[in-house]
Formats: C-alpha cells, structure tokens, sequence
C-alpha cells in the first residue's frame, strides 16, 4: 500500500462529520503549516469538530475560525454523534485510556469509525533523536 498515514485519514474523513482529538498538535503555530492534519480533514470533512486541552490555543484558533472546543480528551460530553473520530498522537500521552475510549464511545453511531495513530517509537527519526 502506497498510501501514507494522513492520505488514509483525509480518505475516511471525506464528506463525514469529524471529531478531531487533541487537534493543536502542542501549538496553534502548526495551523499555517501545509500538512497540519486538522485544517487538512477541515479541508475534506462535511463537519469537524475539535478538542483539546490547550486553552490558549484553543481561543487563537477559533478567533481563525475553528471550531475547537477546550476540554480534556479523558471525559468529555460533546451531547453529538460523529460518523469518524480521530486521535492523532494522542494516545500515548494519556494517563487514562480507558476513559479515553468510554468518552469516545458516547460520541458514535453503530458505524461509526475510529482512527488511532501513534508514533512508531523504532522509526529513524526517534533513533536518531534519542543519539
């Protein structure tokens, strides 16, 4: 498969209503950056939704025009159903992913997608940081 991890995203996510976790991405700067993944499902999706805890970040984004919603990806109640849901890099910062999960199961219908990424930890690029 040719296909890259965020091709695979942009492709789940086209024409669905998106629910975006932990979206910033550690800093709103990343949002004039070409492949920050937010404004690329944005791009594509019907509907996106974000959230994360970042709360400074969270106001500069929607002041351009985001719709990112401060609140803690562990226990959080959007009272909305999403058709993709997706936790890029989220994962393995939290220290409750059992929560994690129960937050993303109140927000599916019975097809709804999920989509997990972590960073592979053998990859070159984390080798060679860790040198």
């Amino acid at each position: 498969m040719n296909e890259n991890r965020i091709d695979l995203i942009l492709k789940e996510c086209k024409g669905k209503v998106v629910l975006d976790i932990g979206c910033i991405d550690h800093n709103s700067k990343y949002e004039v950056k070409g492949d920050w993944l937010h404004k690329r499902i944005k791009s594509v999706a019907k509907e996106i939704i974000g959230i994360d805890y970042l709360k400074d970040e969270v106001e500069v984004l929607n002041k351009k025009g985001y719709n990112i919603i401060w609140a803690d990806a562990e226990n959080f109640d959007l009272k909305k159903k999403f058709e993709v849901i997706v936790g890029g890099e989220i994962l393995e910062n939290l220290s409750n992913p059992g929560n994690f999960l129960n937050s993303l199961k109140n927000h599916m219908h019975e097809n709804s997608v999920i989509i997990l990424t972590t960073p592979n930890v053998f990859s070159l690029r984390r080798i060679v940081g860790m040198i």
